[in-house]
């Protein structure tokens, strides 16, 4: 595993504050983000306090159903009379959550799934979990352009919340996997993902189109992913 860390104060004053601030997180790291920030600022103060005042920071705890204010600061409107939950999509919100930040998030996730429906059928899967930050997922749903559907199987396209308290977002929909897939690809085919992630996806992508259906080759792709992971 590959790490970067950055120690230096001003470094980290002069360069990483600004990228976070002008880039605000859009999940609950936001919330931890603001502590360090603050805590960090406070220790240039000389006065004789600053160090229970960091260790107060430190011990702030984060809010329940903490929300990052990057998305508190829109102006949303229910598109669902039935359903309050589903928000319009802004054109604030579709430039927030960007390709590029797209990749960067898909990039950390293992999502690129083949799950049984029964024991002579593997089907695509992408999966995306969350313990907190629905709304990421409920938000992700919308970039794909993806409504919520009735089909009651497991892996229909829904943020749904999982008996471990996980909320996933399941997408196997023919039409849904077809835009997944054109959304995460160069117009001359090749992946917009950097590294292993872009192995995976081009061997799901090729095995979709090529193989759909033939649970011998799915399987034995399956278990090839399941050896680099």
């Amino acid at each position: 595993m590959a790490s970067f860390n950055m120690t230096n104060k001003e470094h980290l004053k002069n360069m990483m504050l600004p990228m976070f601030d002008n880039y605000p997180l859009l999940t609950s790291k936001r919330f931890d983000y603001m502590k360090f920030k603050e805590s960090m600022l406070e220790s240039y103060k000389t006065n004789t306090q600053n160090m229970e005042n960091i260790i107060n920071i430190k011990n702030k705890m984060k809010p329940e159903n903490y929300i990052s204010d990057a998305w508190l600061n829109m102006n949303k409107t229910p598109a669902s009379a039935g359903d309050p939950s589903v928000y319009g999509w802004s054109i604030q919100e579709y430039e927030m959550m960007s390709r590029s930040w797209m990749m960067g998030f898909i990039e950390m996730k293992d999502c690129f799934n083949y799950v049984n429906m029964n024991k002579f059928m593997i089907i695509h899967n992408f999966n995306i979990t969350q313990k907190v930050d629905k709304i990421m997922l409920d938000n992700m749903k919308n970039k794909f352009k993806m409504t919520t559907t009735s089909c009651p199987h497991p892996y229909s396209s829904s943020v749904k919340l999982k008996e471990n308290n996980i909320y996933s977002l399941n997408i196997t929909n023919n039409k849904n996997m077809k835009y997944i897939i054109d959304y995460l690809t160069f117009d001359d085919y090749s992946s917009l993902f950097k590294g292993i992630q872009s192995y995976k996806f081009n061997l799901w992508r090729r095995s979709y189109f090529k193989y759909k259906g033939n649970y011998k080759k799915l399987n034995k792709i399956r278990d090839r992913i399941r050896y680099l992971v």
